[in-house]
């Protein structure tokens, strides 16, 4: 695609497509209060065509994430006393990201310390696509691109303050120059970088070159809780597909994400109070929309 336009959307499939050829979604995340997360990332995978999607959460909230959907399948990660992934967590979810063909990391997570480590040390030995959405976004994990063995894609989703954190500036420096700050986080992560908020910017890896490209479409109807969530499981599904590259998968994401939101505010005429599920739910009917 041309950065200076808006990507075409995802093909149509061929007529003798199966779960398992449609791409395999790993989510993992999930805590004490954060459930959710992890859950409606896997819904938006689930929405966006993904096949087969799997949360990997700790054991601790694994039953309220399978109370969520019977069409989400649930990994229960064991746990320490305090509350963090116990270590043993990494053979399970290493095995578990071999069965998959993207992974999305950090939904509602938490920053427990032995938790960010079982992520790093799966995040280093995975082979698969990455994409690292918030609490993924803290510490060693969002520069993992820099030690990881494979050439498989690396993409970050991090919104302004995310980003700041990640820069060591302040959020207003960031939404000073959007531009600016993702490709320099693109440069010192070596990934592809998706900065969340109104204009989403996106830039590709260094290593694969190009423009960056904005999105001028959402609004301030998914300015809720969560849609940022939908928008990882969106990025995985796509990257799950294949075999577009990360760049345009990741701006493919982040249209259907915003046109999904655009066609809630048109059909309900609001620009407030619907919730990220919602925004899940209208990911079939945006496509459609776009695709005509």
């Amino acid at each position: 695609m041309s950065a200076r336009h808006d990507p075409a959307p995802p093909p149509a499939r061929a007529r003798d497509a199966h779960k398992a050829s449609v791409g395999r979604v790993l989510v993992v995340g999930g805590s004490p209060g954060m459930a959710g997360a992890p859950f409606l990332a896997a819904w938006g995978a689930l929405r966006a065509g993904a096949g087969l999607v799997r949360v990997a959460t700790p054991a601790t909230v694994a039953p309220i994430v399978a109370g969520y959907a019977p069409e989400v399948m649930v990994l229960s990660l064991p746990v320490l006393g305090e509350g963090g992934l116990d270590p043993s967590a990494r053979t399970p979810l290493l095995e578990a990201c071999m069965a998959s063909d993207a992974v999305v990391m950090g939904p509602g997570a938490g920053r427990h310390e032995a938790t960010r480590g079982v992520l790093l040390e799966v995040a280093r030995h995975g082979e698969v696509a990455l994409v690292l959405d918030a609490d993924a976004l803290f510490g060693a994990v969002a520069r993992v691109r820099r030690q990881r063995g494979s050439d498989a894609p690396v993409v970050l989703t991090p919104h302004e303050g995310e980003a700041a954190r990640l820069l060591d500036v302040q959020p207003e420096a960031v939404r000073a120059d959007r531009l600016e700050s993702a490709r320099r986080l693109a440069q010192q992560a070596q990934a592809t970088v998706v900065l969340k908020g109104p204009g989403t910017v996106v830039v590709p890896a260094p290593a694969q070159g190009g423009e960056a490209w904005t999105c001028t479409h959402g609004g301030p109807v998914l300015a809720t809780g969560g849609t940022g969530d939908v928008l990882a499981g969106v990025l995985g599904a796509l990257l799950a597909a294949g075999p577009d590259n990360p760049f345009l998968a990741a701006c493919r994401a982040v249209a259907w994400h915003a046109r999904a939101g655009d066609l809630l505010a048109r059909e309900q005429g609001v620009d407030r109070g619907l919730v990220a599920h919602e925004v899940a739910d209208a990911l079939p009917r945006a496509l459609a929309a776009w695709r005509a």
